[in-house]
């Protein structure tokens, strides 16, 4: 057996109530919601009881209703965000997505963020945790890197 089909072997056997198919989907759903900023789309999308950690140990909502209200304070604040997934990566019943995150605030302040969002799925194909990931060394001041790559390009 090669190694490839090895590994491919393993990682289909882990048990999983929800496919690869419903779960990309939905991750992809959920992050198209904040480029509309439809706050009720992106929940529909949880289940009632659900465990959101924005950065992970940052823990900002326990259930659907909080989860909502910390959206739409964000909202409320003059963010806007475009959440574009790079890779999703399905295993079991978690989802991990590689994601570039620009975030604005009332078109004067931006930044750009290389992500990881774990999602974890019940057996009805809702969300029941989100953990984004990020640190330091993932975060670029937007209008900095505009204006170094304007001047590398001659545009500037």
């Amino acid at each position: 057996m090669l190694i490839v089909d090895l590994m491919r072997t393993v990682a289909a056997s882990v048990p999983a109530h929800v496919g690869r198919d419903h779960m990309d989907l939905v991750v992809r759903q959920y992050m198209a919601t904040y480029r509309s900023a439809d706050v009720d789309a992106r929940a529909a999308l949880l289940a009632d009881e659900v465990r959101f950690e924005d950065p992970v140990g940052n823990l900002v909502g326990t259930s659907k209703d909080s989860a909502v209200a910390f959206f739409r304070a964000t909202l409320d604040l003059g963010f806007s965000m475009d959440l574009r997934p790079v890779r999703v990566i399905t295993v079991g019943n978690d989802a991990l997505a590689i994601t570039k995150l620009s975030l604005r605030r009332d078109d004067r302040d931006a930044a750009d963020l290389d992500l990881l969002i774990r999602f974890v799925f019940d057996a009805d194909g809702l969300i029941t945790a989100v953990q984004t990931f990020f640190d330091e060394s993932c975060i670029t001041d937007a209008a900095t890197a505009s204006d170094t790559q304007s001047r590398v390009i001659g545009r500037g």
